[in-house]
């Protein structure tokens, strides 16, 4: 791999020798025609020895062996102006980090101008808005009803109707807590977004180089278009226009439009094997990460024959025109890395990630189903595991200055993009709760996030209750809680699902064989109108827990699990834990938990009808918490274990 770019370092330098020889051995001509020529070679010279001089940095690089010269001076381009920008970007943040609130005050003041004389600006008089305190007390809290209207207006193509930015996305939500949003979004900032990860990478993994390729596990979902031709996706979706500015990513652009699951990983696990110098690994959601690690684990002889021939497997479905591509890309076959991957498959998954790419230092995931620690004992021993933004549909929320804590992670918020006022977990469902402003919050306590953006959206409620955890500079960090749509409430208790997860690890680490593999919770009321659920006429109002469990040995776990024991160790620590939920069984409003296990698949079955039957894609998939409609419940008592 050098010896390419050291031989197209030593061309480059061979002719800008020549070159300058030549304008040497002419210096004392004097005449126009000399004088232009001598312009013309100079300048070629000074070209020709700066390539030489990058060909020479792409040697010490671990670029990619299939890269071709140009190919790694796109990359090497494409890196380091995203870099450029996220340093500005980071610069910009770090003062506003020193005086929060006089850089939210600053931050309004440039949204109002923008958007005051939008047509939601006129309609809700934005132009009287001078500073956050009149934000607070001329323009009501908001939620996604309150916006549709406008947001019609823009998928039909009228302009200037929230933002006077253009709006090129609308950013499709899951729908997994709820019916899916379209928020109208201006996508431009997204390189800044990038270059600030890549600016605090560098800083704390210096040694992944820029140039080293990217392992990134992604399926894309089905693009639409509204009446207008705005597109209609999640975040995270890949346009075939944007996927050709990706060459940092070890699979090839046409690979991030496959929009089949299955297809989606070989083609990615592939072209990741393939390469032995990656410095990372980047997938949206760690659920996500163990199930392709879970479909590499069966597949990999297919890929390692693929790599071995220079194939790409003839049962995948993939479209003819991706096909195509990727049967160019992958050829030649590579026999010695073949038996390299072979090698190191067949001795299991524990730490296969570092040894496979010796090179890889960490993965970016977010951990939505709480094993990041679990990850870095097993497959990914020897790397870190980190999510570099807290990201909602509707903002870049916070980013992660500390990719080493091993602990829960905290971000910083983004006080020069997003304004952000906070209601406190007690008020949540007051009608018209009091807010208060980034100054005003105390390390410790959880509110829910309200937030004022450059797209349009004033006030929002999009539902994430935050604890303030300490400050970075003089500006709070914020850990993710919960959402408000998964709180069980029966009567007001409010009981969030950190509180379900620690009873759910308290109790179950009475039953050291076995260990929780999905959970879900619904509350009985939703489930006493169907048949399946007999439980309901036996007993009060209660909390209905879903478990899938598995056992480090041989058999059904059922078999050694008492559920009506389980159920109340489960009750027994969220009585303990939750002065409300104490408060309303010890008046017999809510009775005792109820526990019902179910097969396993029983969950896959959920996400494949979540998937079929909401705007929820596989790339922005997790799988409920809290169970919020009778069809889901019926699937899962479909799978109950008699």
């Amino acid at each position: 791999m050098a010896n390419k770019f050291q031989a197209t370092a030593m061309l480059f330098f061979l002719i800008s020798a020549l070159l300058g020889r030549l304008v040497v051995l002419n210096m004392y001509t004097w005449t126009l025609p000399w004088v232009i020529a001598t312009l013309l070679v100079g300048s070629s010279t000074v070209v020709s020895f700066g390539l030489g001089a990058v060909c020479l940095f792409f040697a010490n690089q671990h670029v990619s062996e299939h890269q071709g010269v140009f190919s790694a001076f796109f990359h090497f381009i494409i890196t380091y102006y995203t870099i450029h920008v996220g340093r500005k970007g980071l610069k910009h943040l770090r003062k506003g980090l020193l005086s929060p609130r006089q850089a939210q005050e600053k931050r309004l003041k440039e949204i109002i101008t923008q958007n005051k004389n939008t047509v939601y600006g006129i309609t809700f008089k934005l132009k009287n808005i001078q500073n956050l305190r009149d934000l607070k007390e001329k323009h009501p809290l908001t939620k996604y009803d309150h916006y549709e209207l406008f947001v019609q207006k823009i998928a039909k193509g009228e302009k200037n109707v929230m933002t006077t930015k253009v709006v090129n996305r609308l950013v499709l939500t899951s729908g997994t807590t709820g019916k899916g949003k379209l928020i109208p979004r201006n996508m431009d900032g997204t390189l800044t977004i990038i270059g600030l990860i890549y600016v605090l990478q560098q800083k704390y993994f210096p040694t992944v180089r820029p140039l080293q390729k990217i392992f990134r596990i992604h399926c894309n979902s089905k693009l639409r278009k509204s009446e207008s031709g705005i597109t209609i996706a999640a975040g995270m979706v890949v346009e075939r226009e944007t996927a050709k500015f990706m060459p940092m990513f070890s699979t090839p652009p046409d690979g991030f439009m496959i929009e089949s699951i299955n297809e989606a990983f070989y083609i990615h696990f592939l072209f990741a094997l393939r390469e032995k110098y990656l410095g990372s690994t980047m997938v949206l959601f760690s659920s996500m990460f163990v199930d392709g690690f879970k479909y590499f684990e069966e597949h990999w002889p297919l890929m390692v024959k693929d790599i071995e021939d220079g194939t790409i497997n003839k049962d995948l479905n993939i479209p003819p025109y991706i096909r195509e591509t990727l049967e160019r890309a992958i050829r030649p076959g590579n026999v010695q890395r073949a038996e390299e991957v072979r090698r190191e498959c067949e001795n299991g998954q524990q730490g296969i990630l570092k040894r496979l790419w010796p090179l890889m230092e960490y993965v970016v995931v977010v951990d939505n189903i709480g094993i990041r620690n679990t990850l870095m004992k097993t497959i990914g021993k020897g790397l870190h595991f980190y999510a570099p933004l807290y990201r909602a549909s509707e903002a870049l929320v916070g980013l992660n200055f500390n990719p080493l804590n091993k602990e829960d992670e905290d971000y910083v918020l983004m006080v020069t993009d997003n304004i952000y006022e906070f209601i406190p977990e007690d008020n949540i469902d007051e009608p018209e709760p009091e807010t208060y402003l980034i100054d005003e919050v105390k390390v410790g306590k959880n509110y829910e996030v309200v937030i004022s953006q450059m797209d349009g959206l004033y006030r929002y409620r999009f539902g994430d209750v935050v604890q303030i955890t300490g400050y970075y500079e003089n500006t709070p960090k914020v850990k993710f809680m919960y959402r408000t749509a998964t709180l069980l409430n029966l009567f007001g208790e409010k009981v969030d699902q950190p509180t379900i997860i620690e009873a759910l690890t308290s109790a179950l680490g009475h039953l050291p064989e076995v260990e929780m593999k999905h959970y879900c919770v619904a509350e009985s009321t939703m489930l006493s109108g169907l048949p399946e659920y007999s439980d309901a006429a036996k007993k009060g109002t209660h909390y209905v827990f879903f478990l899938e469990l598995k056992t480090s040995g041989k058999g059904n776990p059922s078999f050694n699990v008492d559920t009506a024991e389980l159920a109340k160790d489960i009750d027994d620590s969220i009585y303990n834990g939750h002065a409300f939920y104490r408060s309303f069984r010890d008046k017999n409003r809510i009775h005792a938990c109820n526990v019902v296990l179910v097969k396993a698949g029983a969950f896959q079955e959920l996400k494949e009808f979540i998937l079929a039957s909401s705007s929820a894609s596989e790339v922005q998939f997790k799988m409920p918490q809290k169970l919020r409609t009778t069809n889901m419940a019926t699937i899962m008592l479909r799978n109950r274990i008699q």
